[in-house]
C-alpha cells in the first residue's frame, strides 16, 4: 500500500530566519517532523519507533510545493520519499509499532 500528501513550508516561518540569512533552507528536522506527521495521518495508531536511515540529497527552500510518498516496506516499516519539482531530495525508512491507544 502507499499513500502521499502535498505540502509546502511557508517562508514566514520563524525558524527559517537562521537557516540559512539571505539564503533559507527547510532545516532536515522540520522535513523529518512533516514526514512522521504525514505517516501518523496514514496509518493512525502507530508509533514511530526510530528512523534508521534517511539521507537528504538536495536543499528544499521554502515556499515550494512538495510532495511525502509513503510505501509499506514491511509490517513494522514505512519507506518514504519527499519530492519537489520531478526530483527526490529526501528519502529513507521509520519503523513503526502498535501505540498504546491500539492495544
Amino acid at each position: 500500500m502507499s499513500y502521499e500528501e502535498r505540502h509546502r513550508v511557508p517562508g514566514s516561518q520563524p525558524y527559517l530566519r537562521g537557516h540559512f540569512s539571505g539564503n533559507p533552507v527547510v532545516p532536515a528536522v522540520i522535513i523529518l517532523e512533516l514526514v512522521l506527521e504525514t505517516i501518523r495521518r496514514w496509518k493512525g495508531d502507530v508509533v514511530v519507533t526510530r528512523v534508521p536511515n534517511a539521507k537528504f540529497m538536495a536543499p528544499l527552500r521554502p515556499d515550494v510545493d512538495f510532495r511525502i510518498c509513503l510505501k509499506d516496506s514491511s509490517d513494522r516499516a514505512i519507506g518514504f520519499e519527499c519530492k519537489a519539482r520531478g526530483l527526490v531530495f529526501a528519502s529513507g525508512t521509520a519503523d513503526v509499532g502498535v501505540s498504546d491507544s491500539a492495544k
